[in-house]
This record gives C-alpha cells, sequence and structure tokens, in this order.
C-alpha cells in the first residue's frame, strides 16, 4: 500500500486539532492527550490551522441595547438603531460596524424586495459578512459614478457585483449602468450638463429607474472632517472627484459642505443643493424622500464621521442607524 504523503498527514493533524479545539470546545490539555503530543505542539498546530486559512476567526460585536433604545427615544422617526462597543483600532471598529449592519440585513430585509448598496469601505465589510447563500432580492447601485484611473475607494458597482455573488448570482438579480470616464476637469456647471447628457441614455434611464424603486438602502456617509486618526487610515474619496470638478475641500467647507451620503453633499443641516448633487445616485434628497414614505435607509458610521452624523440625522437623511458606543452618546448630548 501506497504511504500517504507527510504534507498530507500534516493537513490532516491540523483539521482534526482546530475541529476540536473550535468545534468541540477541547482544551489544549485534552487535544494534547488525544494526539499525544505537547501543548506546545497543539498551540502551534492551531496556529498554521488560521495561517493556513483552515480557521476564521469571527468576532460578533457585543450590542448596547439601552443606547440604542435612547436613540430612538431622542429621534422618534428613527425605526431602529444599532450601537456597539467602541474600538480604539479603527479598522477593527469599521469591520465591525460592517458586521453589525450584515446582521442587521440578514434580519430585516424583507424577500422580494429591492436593495440599493453605496460604496465605501464599511459597506464592503457589511457585504464580506453576509453568509454565502441564495436571495429572493434584487440589487441595485447607490450611485453611477466613476472612479478614476486610481483607484481611492470602493464603487458601488463592485459591491454590488459582490453582493450579488454572495446571493445567488441569479440572472436578471441586479440591474446597474457604468459610470462616465471624466474626460478633463470641467466646472460643477458643464460636469452636471454632460451627465444630464449621460443619463438619457436608455440603460442609465432602466438603472436609475430601478434605484428609485429600492426598498432599502444600505450606505455610510462622508465627512469632510473625520477624525484624524481615521484619515490617516483611509484615502481621500473626495480628491480625485474635486479634482474633475476644480474644487477643493476648502472650497466646499466655504459652502458649506459638512459631508455626503452617496456622493450628493449636505450641510450641516443636512440639506443640499443642485450645485452639490452632480452625479447620478441615491443623494440627499431621495434619502429623505425614502424615509418619508417608510422605507429603509440604513447608515453604518462611527464617531470618526461624527460630523456628517449630525448632519445627516439634523436632514433625517436615514431611519436606520449602525454605530458606536461614543457616536451614539455625543448624538444624544448634541442640541
Amino acid at each position: 500500500m501506497r504511504k500517504k504523503p507527510e504534507a498530507e498527514d500534516r493537513f490532516r493533524q491540523i483539521l482534526k486539532v482546530a475541529h476540536l479545539f473550535y468545534e468541540k470546545e477541547m482544551t489544549k490539555t485534552d487535544i494534547s492527550h488525544e494526539i499525544r503530543a505537547s501543548t506546545t505542539q497543539v498551540a502551534r498546530l492551531l496556529q498554521e490551522a488560521r495561517e493556513l486559512g483552515f480557521v476564521r476567526v469571527e468576532f460578533t460585536p457585543p450590542r448596547l441595547d439601552e443606547l440604542g433604545e435612547q436613540l430612538k427615544g431622542k429621534y422618534a422617526w428613527l425605526r431602529d438603531a444599532t450601537v456597539i462597543s467602541y474600538a480604539e483600532d479603527l479598522v477593527f471598529l469599521r469591520r465591525m460596524l460592517g458586521k453589525a449592519a450584515a446582521d442587521y440585513f440578514s434580519a430585516q430585509v424583507a424577500e422580494g424586495a429591492t436593495v440599493a448598496i453605496g460604496g465605501g469601505d464599511t459597506m464592503y465589510e457589511m457585504v464580506m459578512a453576509l453568509p454565502q447563500t441564495e436571495r429572493d432580492l434584487f440589487f441595485v447601485p447607490a450611485a453611477i459614478i466613476d472612479s478614476g484611473p486610481a483607484l481611492t475607494h470602493i464603487d458601488p458597482i463592485v459591491l454590488l457585483t459582490l453582493l450579488w455573488v454572495r446571493s445567488g448570482r441569479k440572472p436578471g438579480q441586479a440591474h446597474f449602468a457604468t459610470g462616465l470616464p471624466f474626460n478633463k476637469p470641467l466646472s460643477r456647471q458643464k460636469l452636471k450638463e454632460e451627465y444630464d447628457e449621460f443619463c438619457k441614455r436608455r440603460a442609465v434611464q432602466e438603472a436609475l429607474a430601478k434605484m428609485k424603486q429600492a426598498d432599502y438602502l444600505f450606505t455610510s456617509l462622508g465627512c469632510l472632517q473625520p477624525d484624524p486618526a481615521y484619515e490617516q487610515l483611509a484615502p481621500r474619496p473626495h480628491k480625485y472627484l474635486l479634482e474633475n470638478l476644480r474644487l477643493s475641500e476648502a472650497t466646499l467647507k466655504r459652502e458649506g459642505v459638512v459631508g455626503d451620503i452617496n456622493y450628493s453633499f449636505f450641510d450641516a443641516q443636512g440639506q443640499t443643493s443642485t450645485d452639490w448633487h452632480i452625479f447620478p445616485s441615491i443623494g440627499v434628497s431621495q434619502a429623505q424622500e425614502m424615509v418619508k414614505a417608510g422605507k429603509e435607509v440604513v447608515v453604518a458610521a462611527g464617531r470618526y464621521k461624527l460630523a456628517s452624523l449630525k448632519s445627516a440625522i439634523n436632514g433625517r437623511l436615514f431611519n436606520v442607524l449602525i454605530t458606536d458606543e461614543m457616536a451614539a452618546r455625543e448624538l444624544l448630548t448634541s442640541e
């Protein structure tokens, strides 16, 4: 009989140890007796299991239900509020906000609904935290926009594709149109004229019509003045857009802009103007309309985007909030 390769035996042992530790919840000492090895060897095998991808450690953020209820009490139009514990590691916090958004998605989104998805890192974490299973849903992007030759932001179309794949990749389950590539820097008026012409195309009109039918919108917020620690971690998605608008963040700040929802800018009161809504998207006005219509606009954002959160609440741009403890306490004490 052929002797099995050493690597194959090693993999089998690694898998067995991982199963005993993570599934059977045996101690390392008990496992060492089971496989006749030292606890040090067991620890090494568990480490290999993680490094080889045999095991994936998944965190479930603790929820602070009382703070969520307090937020709903203060902002009576909030349909739901999920508050998780704060983490100083902002990348980890963002991942946990995405996980909380995925949990909300799985529990609350009704079958047969149309779901719009925004772009960015938090929404990426949400999509990747969703279990891969067939879903009776229809998906649309929250914006149709060109990301530019150098990637600085996770585009809604990318997340739409991932969401479609993780939901059974059924033909016709998602609808989108590619964005209009920038040719050269233009004034806001000129660029708006180009996009107005672009939106006359049949494929774009169909996509926009589907976007208006969305029952749920899952998105985060852009912030012109995020927490300095977060700013060091994340690329500035506005930079490329603003360069092609012959604008700067300083100019927008002077005009009163605080942040954006799906590339639609808003001020401290959560209001917008035609000068701030250039790209085809489910922006400020449509988000407000969805809230008024009783549809769900789900925003996931942490304290690192507090200025945008406060402004979006002022404008009632969402009715479901997923945030962290620090942001929740700030929102509860703000006027």
